[in-house]
């Protein structure tokens, strides 16, 4: 009558995973290339997430820094001219 594209097949015995056994088999089943470059574009977007937080605590942490060196520099011309 034709190709009808379907496959009949044995169940899985209830030891086997379904994920591991979509690995195994005649043809190639399994993580499609797709989802896994699409996976990589999010793990790309994340590490970009993640150093643009490390770029604002850093230049917060500066920011911080500058003002404790200019609030101990006012104080100390403030010291030397009470003296």
């Amino acid at each position: 009558m034709g190709y009808s594209g379907l496959f009949a097949c044995m169940q899985l015995p209830l030891n086997v995973s379904p994920v591991s056994a979509s690995f195994i088999g005649l043809q190639r089943r399994g993580i499609l290339p797709v989802l896994s470059s699409a996976c990589a574009a999010q793990l790309l977007l994340f590490i970009h997430t993640l150093q643009v937080a490390y770029l604002l605590l850093c230049l917060h942490f500066l920011l911080i820094l500058h003002s404790f060196l200019l609030f101990s520099f006012v104080l100390f011309l403030l010291s030397a001219k009470l003296k």
